[in-house]
């Protein structure tokens, strides 16, 4: 669970950048698109493949559902990797990636309240 919620705060933290971006609070200029955010979602991507190893590789784990989560931020992050070579039209707005990533993130709570509806000990001790 303490990758999923690892997860969970980065995707978090970019959509308060884009949210800061998108005010004007916080200006980056080599590049203030959608498709800077890219790397991020990499790292949220790598918990949750740990948390998927810990379900699928592990006897003794509980069939919870990992598989939303991780697809949905896989669309993301390729949304947002292919956004770096498209035009301004083609590419995903800041306002559109933030609304996909707190998708993502409403899925990361689903999947958290399985974890905690469990009471699993193996399941707090996923790292």
């Amino acid at each position: 669970m303490r990758n999923a919620k690892a997860a969970r705060v980065i995707l978090r933290t970019v959509v308060l950048a884009i949210r800061a971006v998108e005010d004007g609070s916080a200006s980056f200029d080599e590049d203030s698109t959608s498709s800077r955010w890219s790397a991020a979602l990499g790292a949220a991507r790598s918990r949750l493949a740990m948390v998927r190893y810990e379900l699928t590789e592990k006897s003794h784990a509980p069939c919870l559902d990992f598989v939303e989560p991780m697809v949905l931020i896989d669309a993301l992050d390729a949304a947002l990797w292919f956004g770096q070579s498209c035009t301004d039209a083609s590419r995903l707005t800041n306002m559109e990636a933030m609304i996909a990533a707190e998708v993502v993130i409403d899925s990361l709570d689903e999947f958290l309240r399985e974890c905690d509806a469990l009471e699993k000990p193996e399941i707090a001790l996923v790292h």
